[in-house]
């Protein structure tokens, strides 16, 4: 028996039309917004990676890429890898499909961005409530 379809989310402003959700990196370039990205020390196994593919198929969903994978890319292409290199690659693959899966939260910051303490959060939510404040004053007094 098949699964069953998730029901599409409604928008009901317009006539109950089904709303497609759109990544924030396509927010960000319909806004002309460039997505910060991070330094990376070794842009070449990125290349790499992305050239074999960050992740394979399955049944089950998505995967990180194995020996099999790189071993197929090899004989295809006649590429050469270092036992270093291909096993860099598959700890990449993996550690591209777990931040793949974390993003998918709106929330989640980037990989490179320390997350912030909660201890900074509610120093920030002090400055900003002291900011609204005076704004506020300001306001009844001008």
């Amino acid at each position: 028996m098949p699964a069953p379809k998730a029901k599409p989310t409604l928008n009901p402003i317009d006539g109950g039309e089904e709303v497609k959700p759109v990544s924030r990196l396509a927010r960000m370039k319909a806004n002309g917004i460039a997505p910060p990205l991070p330094w990376v020390e070794l842009p070449e196994m990125v290349e790499l990676l992305m050239e074999i593919g960050p992740t394979i198929a399955t049944g089950m969903g998505a995967a990180p890429i194995g020996w099999d994978t790189i071993s197929h890319w090899k004989a295809n292409t006649g590429g050469l890898l270092t036992p270093w290199e291909a096993r860099t690659l598959i700890g990449l693959s993996s550690a591209f499909l777990a931040m793949a899966e974390q993003a998918k939260d709106e929330k989640c910051p980037a990989p490179w961005i320390e997350a912030p303490a909660e201890h900074n959060r509610a120093a920030v939510a002090a400055q900003v409530d002291a900011v609204l404040e005076s704004l506020a004053a300001a306001a009844v007094e001008g």
